[in-house]
């Protein structure tokens, strides 16, 4: 029997995405493994969100093969891709909460939609989220347009941890965000297993697609050091 330890928990093979005559991404192969963090570093319109965007199903490839935790990603079944879907949570970009629901009510959406709970054990786990990022149960009454920029991507990761995703995706977690902001970003994630201070910044990197390649601890120098757009994997052990 294979060892799950080694098998990649997300694959990509000879990806190609595009848009009418233009390809994006072009025969792009990528493994993130259990326990790493992957981060795509480049200008804006590189290619970054549509990767993420194909992995979880939201663009069709026009070529390639994913695997997400030993499950082949089939873009014509629905019901398979929500079933591959439990395994991550992501943070988009401008944060995509629901305008019309209070920041509690985002949290818990994610809750309603694949648990079978009581609603005050939603509201304690809607409030120990925004606990973990930094938010106070008065924000959680608060609606997308009361929040900062800040407050707004908390709101977001908040979301994206509601059902302890082994995989987390970040798309440009901390663009737009005050240097203050970026290093709450870069520090405020345990529930997702980033923590500590890298003793060594030294880090793997491919110029022939932009990504960087750390080891959890490295996570507080991606977030405090790059400045350019990036988009993050973070898979748990």
């Amino acid at each position: 029997m294979p060892d799950s330890s080694q098998t990649p928990a997300i694959s990509v093979r000879d990806l190609t995405v595009g848009f009418g005559e233009k390809n994006v991404l072009d025969g792009l192969s990528l493994d993130v493994r259990r326990g790493e963090i992957l981060g795509l570093v480049g200008a804006s319109g590189g290619g970054k969100s549509v990767l993420l965007r194909t992995i979880i199903g939201l663009i069709p490839p026009r070529e390639g093969r994913i695997v997400i935790m030993g499950a082949e990603s089939d873009y014509g079944d629905t019901a398979a891709m929500q079933e591959i879907g439990r395994h991550w949570g992501i943070l988009f970009q401008q944060g995509a909460l629901f305008s019309s629901l209070t920041v509690q009510q985002n949290v818990q959406f994610p809750m309603r939609e694949n648990l079978e709970i009581s609603q005050t054990l939603l509201d304690e786990l809607a409030t120990a989220k925004l606990e973990m990022v930094g938010l106070s149960p008065d924000d959680g009454n608060k609606f997308p347009s009361e929040l900062s920029g800040g407050m707004t991507k908390r709101a977001a990761l908040a979301r994206a941890l509601a059902l302890d995703p082994e995989i987390v995706f970040l798309d440009e977690p901390t663009s737009g965000l005050d240097p203050l902001g970026t290093r709450w970003m870069g520090l405020s994630a345990p529930g997702v297993g980033i923590h500590g201070t890298p003793s060594d910044a030294s880090i793997g990197y491919s110029a022939s697609h932009g990504c960087i390649r750390m080891h959890i601890p490295q996570a507080e120098w991606l977030f405090n050091h790059v400045e350019i757009g990036t988009t993050v994997f973070i898979v748990s052990a």
